[in-house]
């Protein structure tokens, strides 16, 4: 049975309590177990809103760690973006330095190293002037240097035989009575200068008369 059948029971049994006179009204102790179940209605009632209002704070709870984690995400990403725009500079920044010192280093290769050329002509003139050396050895020539020596020394005897030449000229000119002319002593001057024998013209002039 309901309560609403008891609550229905209750009001008959009142109205033939009163119509009919009836002091006696049955089932009237009920009234108070009645008030009790209301009260206790009233106590689950007030219970749930408790409990709704405790699990609606623990959702917004929820609701703002959520929130709070998705901030944190967006700062994380902001923060991953700008790292990757750093390194993307960075690394733009690394190759601008590299092609720099590449640069640098060919103008420094370019000034400093020999040409092409020069290396092949030192290679082909080493093994030249070898040949040449190797081959005068062997056909017994004396070289250039020595041949100017032979030079000089072959116009060193002439020279000395003119000297020689005036000198007993002078000497027969001398026991005869006839000294050079001044014309020829300037003659054979400038012949001597012209040889190189400056210090034997003057030796010559010295045992002049």
């Amino acid at each position: 049975m309901s309560d609403i059948e008891r609550i229905e029971q209750r009001l008959s049994a009142l109205e033939r309590a009163v119509v009919d006179g009836d002091p006696e009204v049955p089932a009237l102790e009920d009234r108070a177990s009645l008030a009790a179940d209301l009260e206790t209605a009233v106590e689950r009632l007030e219970a749930h809103d408790r409990r709704l209002a405790d699990l609606e704070g623990r959702v917004d709870a929820v609701e703002g760690a959520v929130g709070g984690v998705e901030s944190v995400d967006d700062a994380v990403e902001r923060r991953a973006n700008a790292a990757v725009a750093a390194v993307d500079r960075l690394e733009f920044r690394i190759d601008g330095l590299e092609r720099a010192l590449e640069g640098r280093h060919d103008r420094n290769g370019s000034r400093s190293g020999s040409e092409p050329g020069d290396e092949g002509a030192a290679e082909r003139a080493a093994p030249k002037s070898t040949a040449d050396a190797r081959d005068e050895r062997e056909s017994g020539s004396p070289p250039i240097a020595s041949a100017d020596a032979a030079g000089e020394s072959g116009e060193r005897p002439g020279v000395e035989r003119t000297v020689e030449a005036i000198v007993s000229t002078a000497d027969d000119g001398g026991s005869s009575g006839d000294p050079l002319s001044e014309s020829e002593v300037d003659g054979a001057a400038a012949t001597d200068e012209a040889d190189g024998a400056t210090g034997i013209l003057g030796s010559l002039r010295d045992r002049l008369p």
